[in-house]
């Protein structure tokens, strides 16, 4: 046995040593596995945890993530470096990703045959709900808006956001240097441009 592996990980290791079951990773590979690692050498071995039914939380603080609990009274996620996962498995959670929408983004549901465009204006857990539909959504099954030919759009410039045009989208011909602009149906090109939503446009409607 390996006494500076033993000594790195000694609480996984004493807990082996009492029947339980451990993982570990190594350097030539991704996995884990389910073996008896104490014969290699420190510079094999890149990680050791216990087995048990935090055993998901475990993987994730070894692979870098952040392990969250939910607080009691607060009923709020909070970030904790090092948990001793003294609480039901179910009070804990990998600290999602950086969601890939925010409140005010326009988005389209993919599964729609009408292709919508939707404003988010919540988020509540891994749900989105939108402005302008009653339904809900989870994040992939959603994308970016992005406009499409002859779809009626709201245009403006940096220069005159107080002047919005109401026309429908159009594609406009490479070459032209205006490739990074928006253009309505008369080919006129735009700084900005968002969906038609029945209303005006979002950054006007608090004024």
């Amino acid at each position: 046995m390996n006494k500076e592996l033993i000594n790195k990980y000694k609480p996984e290791f004493d807990y082996w040593l009492n029947g339980g079951k451990i993982l570990y990773k190594h350097t030539n590979s991704n996995a884990w596995w389910n073996e008896e690692p104490w014969s290699y050498s420190l510079s094999y071995v890149t990680a050791i945890i216990i087995k048990d039914e935090y055993v998901e939380f475990r993987k994730a603080l070894a692979e870098g993530k952040i392990v969250q609990y939910l607080g009691k009274y607060s009923n709020m996620w909070h970030e904790v470096p090092e948990p001793n996962f003294n609480l039901y498995p179910t009070c804990y959670r990998i600290k999602p990703d950086k969601p890939n929408f925010k409140v005010g983004d326009f988005v389209r549901y993919i599964h729609s045959t009408t292709a919508i465009a939707l404003e988010i204006n919540n988020i509540n857990g891994d749900r989105y709900y939108f402005t302008n539909s009653e339904m809900s959504c989870l994040e992939h099954e959603l994308e970016l808006w992005q406009p499409k030919p002859n779809e009626w759009c709201w245009f403006w410039d940096k220069c005159t956001p107080h002047r919005p045009t109401l026309r429908q989208y159009d594609i406009f011909p490479e070459g032209y240097g205006e490739e990074n602009m928006f253009h309505d149906s008369e080919q006129n090109p735009f700084d900005f441009c968002e969906p038609f939503l029945n209303s005006r446009p979002s950054y006007l409607k608090d004024k």
